[in-house]
Order: C-alpha cells, then sequence, then structure tokens
C-alpha cells in the first residue's frame, strides 16, 4: 500500500508589485531609496499528527477512500497449563564414618656415633745423610743394576 502524502503548506513572500496591490495585508511594502521591503512574517502550519482518511490513486490522481483495517478479533484464550508436579524429596545423606586415627610414628632410633678416627702416628724425622749411609744405600742399590 502506497504511504499517504503528507503537505506542508509555506505562505510565499508576494513580490513588491503584489505587495501594493493587497490591501489585507498588515505590512505595507514600499520601496524606498532601493531599501529591501520588509517580508511579512511566514506562519507555519504544525505537521498533521495522522495522516488524512484518503490516499490518492497513482494512476488516476484522484484521492481514494482509504481501506477500513478489519476489526482485530479477541485471541483464543490460553489453555490452562499443567500443574508441575511436585518434586520427590531428596534422601539424607549417609553418615560419613569416622577416619580411622593415624597411628603415631615409630621414633627414628639415635644413630650410633660415629667413633674417633685414630689418630696418625707422627713420621719419624728424616735422617742425616752422612758418608755411611749413602754407601749403605749404594751397596744396596747396586744389585737392582
Amino acid at each position: 500500500t502506497p504511504l499517504p502524502l503528507q503537505r506542508e503548506t509555506v505562505q510565499r513572500e508576494p513580490s513588491p508589485r503584489e505587495a501594493l496591490t493587497q490591501e489585507t495585508s498588515p505590512v505595507k511594502f514600499v520601496t524606498v531609496g532601493g531599501e529591501q521591503p520588509a517580508a511579512p512574517p511566514v506562519q507555519e502550519e504544525p505537521l498533521l499528527q495522522e495522516p488524512p482518511p484518503w490516499t490518492v490513486d497513482a494512476q488516476a490522481g484522484t484521492p481514494q477512500p482509504a481501506p477500513q483495517p478489519e476489526p482485530v478479533s479477541e485471541p483464543d484464550p490460553l489453555p490452562e497449563p499443567e500443574p508441575i508436579p511436585e518434586p520427590e524429596p531428596i534422601p539424607e545423606p549417609e553418615p560419613i564414618p569416622e577416619p580411622e586415627p593415624i597411628p603415631e610414628p615409630e621414633p627414628i632410633p639415635e644413630p650410633e656415633p660415629i667413633p674417633e678416627p685414630e689418630p696418625i702416628p707422627e713420621p719419624e724425622p728424616p735422617r742425616a745423610v752422612t758418608a755411611e749411609n749413602v754407601s749403605a744405600r749404594l751397596d744396596n742399590s747396586q744389585w737392582l743394576l
């Protein structure tokens, strides 16, 4: 369906010649010394809030009565909802048995003490080198050769 046309009436300013011939105009348009004539106040009509009850036929261009909307019938009543069944009661949970007590750990025996190491005997001081020692060493070492 075409949308109804809305018209807005706008007053146009009369030309100075038309203004001189209008006697109902409260403002006289007189040009003196090349001044521009005062324009009459433009009165705006309020826009129509509702579309007019006629539409323009695009082919004929003549107003046609708008089709009347069909009356709205009452909707069918909704059926009664089925009752919601009561939920089954939740059974009580079984009691949790007390946990068995954890036995005390056996005490760790103290380690046996480590015995003190035996003292290392101090080495004998080196003997002084003498001619007798040297000849005795030489005699003992000859058999190795």
